[in-house]
C-alpha cells in the first residue's frame, strides 16, 4: 500500500494482517463459539445458583442481560 500518512484514519484500518484477524475471528464465531458461550453461561449461572442456597453470605446471584438488536 501507498497511502499518504493520516490518509486510513485509524491505527490498524489499512492492515492486511488486521483484515484477516478480524474475518477469523467473525469464522471461529460463525462456527460455534457464541452457543459455547450461552451454554457455559448457562451451566455456570445453574452452579452459581446452587451456591447461592446454600451459603447465606451469597446474596444476589445475577446473570448477564440479554438484549434483542433490531
Amino acid at each position: 500500500m501507498n497511502w499518504v500518512p493520516g490518509s486510513h484514519k485509524s491505527t490498524f484500518g489499512g492492515s492486511p494482517v488486521s483484515y484477516q484477524t478480524a474475518f477469523s475471528t467473525i469464522k471461529l464465531l460463525e462456527d460455534g463459539f457464541v452457543g459455547n458461550a450461552a451454554k457455559q453461561g448457562t451451566y455456570l449461572m445453574q452452579e452459581s445458583k446452587k451456591l447461592e442456597r446454600a451459603y447465606p453470605i451469597i446474596s444476589d446471584v445475577r446473570g448477564a442481560r440479554t438484549y434483542v438488536c433490531r
